[in-house]
């Protein structure tokens, strides 16, 4: 897929109380914020400590890859581009570098049986 055509972020390692509000400041001076999406669990409105951001236009998606890693209330958050339906595939990018006290991995797709 071609990343200039891409205006949705998935964002990751958010805490779970945070507000779509606390997330549309944070990005908007990437540019033109249209829409936040806090998944949220249905029991007690927690949310699962992502979200889904998304821009008026590619540039803006472009720009706010530059937040990837900045600290959210002591967390390290990760801003990745959304899949795009059109092409189906991630923009590929370079691994992050986790600072060196970084002990935390996110793992995802887990199947709902999984145990620890």
């Amino acid at each position: 897929g071609n990343p200039s055509t891409y205006t949705d972020e998935d964002v990751e390692g958010l805490p779970f109380d945070v507000k779509e509000s606390e997330l549309e400041s944070i990005f908007q001076d990437c540019g033109g914020v249209t829409q936040v999406r806090v998944p949220r669990e249905r029991s007690g409105g927690k949310a699962r400590g992502y979200a889904f951001v998304e821009f008026g236009d590619a540039e803006s998606a472009l720009a706010a890859l530059e937040l990837d890693q900045v600290q959210l209330r002591g967390r390290y958050i990760k801003v990745t581009l959304a899949r795009n339906a059109k092409y189906n595939k991630p923009y590929k990018r370079e691994i992050s570098r986790r600072p060196p006290f970084c002990k935390t991995v996110f793992v995802g797709n887990l199947a709902w049986g999984a145990k620890g």
